[in-house]
């Protein structure tokens, strides 16, 4: 029995379900507590947020001490919302990492219930559980919950605009429409790239929600879409007012989008994020980075909304003068965005792996749940119910996404509850036909027709599990280590960090960074001999790393005042 009825009055819970719900809730709590209480003891680097994560963390904490407007500060570089979420934790006394990170495990347990109910719409009790389980005992939502990264929050407002939508699709109660375009606006404060979802919703709405999308506009169709608009606008309005009075310049939401484009579509990229010459990989760098290397190349000062264009026209230049180049490229983010592990943005589940191996076996049940959601796309759809049509425009976007930006695990995440409805519900149909004497698929289907939907199986699990990209996992974890290696490198522990450097080294063999600030660590502990050998191998993966070339020649010049300072038998 579905949470609502039809004429969209709320049901009163029986017990059967309210014991249902307690059941999904207690089991992803305890798994989470339990994951969690592992993570802050065995990573070296649990209450260190680096990159992005401390890019949020330093945010969240001015907005605290500054004020919500953030005055002295320049536009938002990053979607801000998640940096208001961590001030307001602030306020409410919630200040040390472990609370956040506890506090968005509990998010997690709410993810969990809201896939219950939507999945609840269409689905029987048990196997509404089985849904949601099936996506809360995936590695992306606990390894995310564990980061202080908006995805979690992102992600539980998603999934609430997702309940929202669908009870406007099923009941046609203006509330229900308002209240999602509200909660959407909120969704792109916190994850901007969501925004690709909106094409497709506007075409299934003016479609009348039919899953053929023939158009069938009416004034009540339009008048609902400027709704849905105006809300929506109203809703993302405060961030680009503020970045306007107070920051100073008209940045839509975030100054990032340009060079995040760029990084994504770019000659060196392989489908994720690749580096950018002259740019820094670390973000707070790369904030006042892009937009001194922007300037430099256009030849004039620019503000970072005009840098961020720069970047989004130079991404299309390139496209243009390399069309071959960049269809290769787009086929290349095809194929990371319907694989189970994408490439990961900074932090990686396989490194954690090496410490907690409890992450290798739920990517198991990612990949299960990535496999079963697309090969039971087919399944999913049927004419009399509009809500799959709505997961099929989500998971649209989210191709969409990928192929204008690039492919990521932090995009996957969103998508993975609805592919996790999708994979349960045709497990149900298979089940259900399987039961049935003799099983209906025999009676229905041709020979040929069956042979097809096994061939569409086997492809669908090559395709999410494809065996040539399993490279990228070697690289992930030595750039891991390459990380906290920096990070004790800064603090001056240069023991620990010559250890992840040369751990990183043995799954990255080809990573100049790496070589290079290992290199300087031989260095300064006259070990000169090690240490021009990795340069000079650095100047084998790249003739003109600048670096490479002075410090060689520092080493250079150290050994000759050695040998000529040595004394002569």
């Amino acid at each position: 029995m579905p949470l609502w009825s039809r004429s969209g009055n709320r049901r009163p819970l029986p017990l059967p379900e309210i014991l249902t719900l307690a059941g999904v809730a207690v089991l992803t709590f305890c798994l989470r507590a339990w994951y969690i209480q592992q993570y802050l003891i065995l990573m070296p680097n649990a209450l260190q947020p680096g990159n992005d994560a401390g890019m949020y963390w330093n945010l969240g904490r001015q907005i605290y001490l500054k004020g919500w407007l953030l005055p002295g500060e320049g536009p938002f570089y990053q979607a801000p919302l998640y940096a208001y979420f961590l001030a307001l934790l602030h306020h409410l006394g919630i200040h040390r990492i472990e609370e956040i990170i506890r506090a968005q495990a509990v998010l997690g347990v709410a993810n969990g219930l809201l896939t219950y109910a939507l999945a609840r719409s269409r689905l029987p009790r048990g196997w509404a559980a089985g849904a949601a389980l099936l996506f809360s005992l995936g590695h992306y939502p606990l390894f995310f919950e564990s980061k202080i990264l908006a995805e979690t929050l992102g992600l539980f407002l998603f999934l609430v605009f997702a309940c929202l939508f669908t009870a406007w699709i099923e009941r046609s109660r203006i509330v229900y429409l308002l209240a999602a375009a509200w909660v959407f606006s909120l969704v792109i404060l916190c994850r901007p790239n969501m925004v690709f979802t909106l094409p497709f919703l506007v075409l299934y709405g003016l479609g009348g929600f039919k899953q053929d999308f023939q158009m069938n506009i009416s004034r009540r169709s339009l008048a609902h879409g400027g709704l849905f608009l105006a809300v929506f606008i109203a809703g993302v309005l405060p961030a680009p007012v503020r970045n306007y009075f107070v920051g100073g310049d008209l940045v839509p939401l975030a100054a990032n989008s340009g060079v995040t484009l760029y990084m994504g579509t770019n000659p060196q990229a392989q489908g994720g994020l690749a580096a950018v010459e002259g740019l820094s990989n670390n973000i707070e760098e790369q904030k006042e980075g892009s937009v001194a290397l922007a300037s430099r190349l256009a030849g004039r000062p620019l503000k970072p909304s005009e840098a961020s264009n720069f970047w989004i026209r130079k991404t299309i230049a390139w496209a243009v003068s390399h069309p071959g180049a960049f269809l290769v490229l787009e086929i290349k983010k095809l194929l990371w965005a319907l694989h189970y592990s994408p490439p990961a943005v900074n932090d990686s589940p396989w490194f954690e792996s090496q410490w907690l191996p409890l992450v290798e076996l739920l990517s198991r049940v990612t990949w299960l749940t990535l496999f079963a959601g697309i090969a039971g796309l087919p399944w999913a759809f049927n004419r009399r119910d509009p809500v799959p049509g709505f997961f099929l425009c989500v998971f649209a976007g989210y191709i969409l996404l990928s192929l204008v930006y690039y492919a990521s695990d932090r995009f996957l995440l969103t998508l993975l509850p609805f592919l996790a409805i999708a994979a349960t519900d045709a497990l149900r149909k298979g089940y259900r036909s399987w039961r049935e004497k003799p099983p209906s698929w025999t009676a229905v289907f041709s020979r040929k027709q069956r042979d097809g939907w096994a061939a569409w199986f086997l492809f669908t699990a090559l395709l999410t599990a494809n065996p040539f990209l399993a490279w990228n996992r070697g690289r992930e974890i030595g750039i891991g280590y390459y990380n906290l290696g920096v990070q004790y490198d800064q603090a001056g522990d240069k023991t620990q960090a010559m250890h992840y450097y040369t751990q990183g080294l043995a799954y990255y063999p080809d990573f100049p960074s790496l070589m290079l600030n290992l290199g300087v660590i031989h260095a300064q502990r006259g070990n000169l001999e090690e240490s021009t050998r990795l340069f000079k191998q650095v100047l084998q993966i790249d003739p003109q790393n600048q670096l490479a070339k002075d410090n060689l020649l520092i080493n250079q010049k150290r050994q000759a005042r050695q040998s000529s300072s040595s004394p002569r038998p």
